[in-house]
């Protein structure tokens, strides 16, 4: 739309001293003196009312504002004067005397010495009318959107448009075809409810995400072309011109069809307005019989079909309930428009509601009770509450709750957009309507850019306090050598879990082996010996005794005089060093069972005496605690896991061969269990935190995801930080996927309820003044 009012005429005729001005067929004509039909072409759509007087100087023409506003009265009357975004046509004079105080009757438009004929109450086609509704540029259009209330982006022809709408708008033609159509709808619906069961399935085929989807778009723009084809049936019906249809961008960026309907539909009267706004409910009713009985004649052959069916059902009945809302500006709200002959019910209703009373050019024929405007602001009132509340309470609360801080912008985003639209809305000059307040001090934008901030700050945001994130294991445990030896085998690698008492590797045990050896040998001879001395020796023993002592003894001198003669042979050279450490090695060893042997004939052959048993039995518990003590050596060998986990180090990739002194450690095991985060929370934000609170941690690694957990425990002191004191908050974390290691940093945060947001991001605010503010004072 143009910017400011413009001036159009269909035809122009030349009747000399004068011109003859029409703004269509059926339509008043006007005349004009020359001069003022050149001022009435300054009224372009680009010049502003001073722009226009500077103009008409230039040509040579002695004028004054009012007396332009005169004229463009006298134009807009005629229907010859369009509104602009930015300045709305003239405030009709109510009489003959108001417009003679407006200077629009005293003088003239063009030279000195023109005055022009009283004016009348203002026609019918006039926004404030007697007889009709103002206009507002469609019957179903929006006022002042910036020129796109009647925009079509693609035009396209109309007779397919028509030919398609006229069986859906059969029904306006009379109320016989209403009620037929509205008997038809309540039928169908009873007897689809008592078959509900039966379209459970075709539900049920709807529920998955593609086929839904598929179904809701394609239902909806089904619905939307039987929609606006009734409706460019109706203009193309029940008024003298061509319906101008097309295709159009909307606020989501989607192409829908659109009927304009601007024009000769305004100038119909009541019945004719009614059926072109009621036109797209009735083919909505339409196409939901339509679907209903293909439904019924599907559901058992066709079952996809069926499914379709239900969607469009589904789709017809939300599109009804949208529309016939009269509360919000959609069908229902302009059949209250045209019912009622006014041209901004909801406007109106405001003023009486706050006490202003009606405006100044609201002097339609039917006049609206001021308690039936209030009832009506209350309902409005109360449905945008009931709005507001859903999408901050469910919708926006959902968003942040799923997105956070995310989903809160995009909640503010929305709502932005959306306020900077209504500004859009209002962004002209009001004073000639009647809008202007004195009493308020701020600007229309600076009220909206208020009440923009102040609807952001009641949006529900839920306070997370946040800091820096450590990823801990919930037990970690080195495995370390209790023996020394080399690793022989290596049993994991890293990466592997195990669970406690699980070898990882074994080490030699040669050494030990041998050790539990000998000393379960010793164990057993002193057994032998302790028993022997109980019970005393039998003679047959003592004689076998002797006789072994008599061998041992003749073997232990051989073996001394073989390694004396080996002596002297190797200090002449005759004989290897190897083999005189062997003969002096046997010697030794012969000597040694030789008083053993002794020992035994003293024990067979002598009484047993208690001090002599006393002696065996610590020997024999001598034996027994080295023979544990080299069985447990033995044990560690094989070196175990302490606890069940993950194998983290890397060492044991070439460990095999290596030697490992006691106490050298070997691996490193983590649980593999629920992980653990330490949060260093501000102390300004700890007293949000409690144990139990919801918690939520993102790692650098991930910067995608999300990790849930729960508050386990809270430091009991705070520390010192490079950026002030700090509260260590430890977290389980959730982590089915394993996607966190230990060690990996981040960013945590702790839910801290829910909140106003002014509340929440002016929390530094409210601490400064309640702590650093109030230290100030005496």
């Amino acid at each position: 739309m143009h910017r400011y009012r413009r001036f159009a005429a269909a035809s122009v005729a030349d009747l000399g001293a004068q011109v003859e001005l029409s703004g269509g067929e059926g339509l008043p004509r006007l005349r004009l003196s020359a001069d003022d039909y050149r001022l009435a072409q300054l009224f372009d759509g680009a010049r502003g009312p001073d722009e226009r007087l500077a103009a008409a100087r230039a040509l040579g023409i002695d004028t004054r504002a009012a007396l332009l506003e005169g004229l463009a009265d006298r134009l807009a009357r005629a229907q010859l004067l369009q509104r602009g975004t930015h300045e709305p046509l003239p405030v009709p004079a109510q009489s003959v005397e108001e417009a003679r105080e407006l200077g629009w009757l005293d003088g003239h438009v063009g030279r000195a010495g023109r005055t022009h004929e009283p004016l009348a109450l203002p026609p019918s086609s006039m926004p404030g009318s007697r007889l009709s509704p103002g206009l507002l540029g469609g019957l179903a259009g929006l006022v002042g959107q910036r020129g796109r209330a009647n925009h079509i982006d693609l035009p396209l022809s109309p007779g397919g448009l028509v030919a398609l709408g006229r069986p859906f708008a059969a029904p306006l033609a009379s109320r016989a075809g209403l009620y037929t159509l509205l008997f038809l709808v309540v039928t169908l619906a009873v007897a689809f409810y008592q078959r509900r069961f039966d379209a459970a399935r075709h539900v049920a085929m709807l529920a998955h995400l593609w086929p839904f989807l598929g179904a809701a778009v394609l239902s909806a723009y089904l619905v939307n072309l039987v929609s606006m084809a009734a409706r460019a049936a109706a203009v193309a019906r029940y008024t003298p011109s061509r319906p101008r249809v097309g295709l159009r961008i909307t606020s989501l960026y989607l192409p829908a069809l659109f009927v304009d309907t601007a024009g000769p539909a305004e100038h119909a009267g009541r019945a004719t307005r009614l059926r072109i706004v009621g036109s797209p409910l009735v083919a909505t009713f339409g196409l939901f019989v339509l679907a209903t009985l293909l439904w019924f004649l599907t559901h058992l052959t066709q079952p996809r079909l069926a499914a379709f069916c239900v969607a469009t059902m589904a789709a017809c009945v939300v599109s009804t309930l949208i529309r016939i809302n009269p509360i919000a500006r959609r069908d229902g709200y302009f059949l209250l428009l045209n019912a009622f002959g006014v041209s901004d019910l909801r406007e109106t209703a405001a003023l009486v509601f706050f006490g202003f009373g009606r405006r100044p050019w609201q002097v339609a024929r039917r006049e609206v009770p001021a308690s039936v405007l209030r009832l009506y602001a209350w309902l409005v009132g109360a449905f945008w509450l009931l709005v507001a509340v859903m999408i901050f309470n469910y919708s926006g609360r959902w968003l942040v709750e799923h997105l956070r801080g995310v989903g809160f912008l995009l909640v503010a985003a929305v709502l932005g957009v959306y306020m900077v639209k209504q500004m859009g809305k209002t962004d002209s000059a009001r004073s000639s309507l009647g809008w202007t307040f004195s009493w308020w001090p701020f600007s229309e934008k600076t009220t909206w850019i208020a009440v923009t901030v102040l609807l952001i700050g009641l949006i529900p945001y839920p306070y997370e306090p946040s800091g820096d994130m450590l990823v801990l294991p919930r037990a970690q445990a080195d495995v370390r050598a209790l023996v020394a030896g080399d690793i022989r085998e290596v049993l994991v690698k890293e990466g592997d879990t195990v669970e406690t008492g699980q070898v990882i590797v074994r080490l030699a045990d040669d050494v030990y082996t041998a050790k539990v050896a000998a000393s379960e040998a010793q164990l057993a001879s002193l057994k032998s010996d302790l028993a022997l001395a109980q019970k005393g020796g039998k003679p047959e023993e003592v004689e076998v005794a002797r006789q072994a002592v008599a061998t041992a003894r003749t073997k232990a001198e051989f073996s001394r005089i073989n390694a004396q003669r080996l002596a002297q042979a190797y200090q002449r050279k005759a004989v290897t060093s190897q083999e005189y450490d062997r003969a002096r090695g046997q010697a030794e060893v012969d000597a040694q069972l030789l008083r053993e042997a002794e020992q035994q004939l003293a024990l067979v052959s002598s009484p047993a005496a208690s001090d002599r048993l006393d002696s065996i039995r610590a020997d024999l518990q001598r034996v027994e605690a080295e023979l544990k003590f080299n069985r447990q050596q033995l044990g560690y060998t094989e070196v175990k896991a302490p606890i069940a986990g993950r194998i983290v180090s890397g060492t044991l990739q070439f460990a095999h061969g290596n030697y490992l002194n006691v106490g050298e450690r070997v691996a490193i095991i983590e649980d593999a269990g629920t992980k653990r985060a330490e949060i260093k929370m501000p102390e300004s934000s700890i007293g949000a935190a409690k144990v139990g609170n919801a918690a939520w941690a993102k790692s650098w690694a991930y910067p995608w995801h999300s990790f849930a957990g729960t508050v386990s425990a809270i430091a009991p002191a705070a520390e010192d930080s490079p950026y002030g004191k700090v509260v260590r908050v430890e977290m389980e974390v959730d982590d089915p996927q394993d996607l966190l290691k230990s060690g990996m940093t981040g960013s945590a945060k702790v839910d801290g309820g829910w909140s106003l947001a002014g509340v929440v991001f002016t929390r530094a605010l409210v601490r400064f003044v309640f702590v650093e503010v109030w230290s100030w004072l005496p």
